[in-house]
């Protein structure tokens, strides 16, 4: 798949990392904004996001967009669930969802369903 690189972190990571952006030095997102694939997991389970954290996000999904980098993220909440609280944080004037949907075109979305699977071997 011609992947060189592959980045991953949790939705509370991601959040705590967001927020922090700026208080850190810049490198601290750029793993995430050049990785071929970045896998972001469980990013409903992403502490509450502040407007502040919203840009981080935004600005993360509009490096990997503009430089066509592939990004899979994994949520227990359907997307417009996920998508309409982040518009709650941002202020629904601000359109926060459709421009970050917008930097993940193509979106392709897979629900299943079933008991958990996490521990079991």
């Amino acid at each position: 798949y011609g992947l060189k690189s592959v980045a991953s972190i949790t939705g509370p990571g991601l959040s705590v990392l967001a927020e922090n952006y700026g208080q850190q030095h810049a490198s601290s997102v750029e793993p995430y904004e050049t990785a071929d694939l970045l896998i972001v997991d469980d990013i409903d389970k992403a502490l509450a996001w502040t407007k502040r954290g919203l840009q981080t996000l935004w600005m993360i999904a509009d490096t990997r967009e503009r430089t066509k980098k592939r990004t899979v993220i994994t949520s227990q909440l359907t997307p417009t669930a996920f998508f309409g609280g982040l518009d709650l944080v941002a202020g629904p004037e601000n359109k926060f969802s459709l421009s970050l949907l917008d930097r993940l075109k193509p979106l392709s979305v897979f629900e299943f369903k079933g008991r958990p699977r996490r521990g079991v071997q």
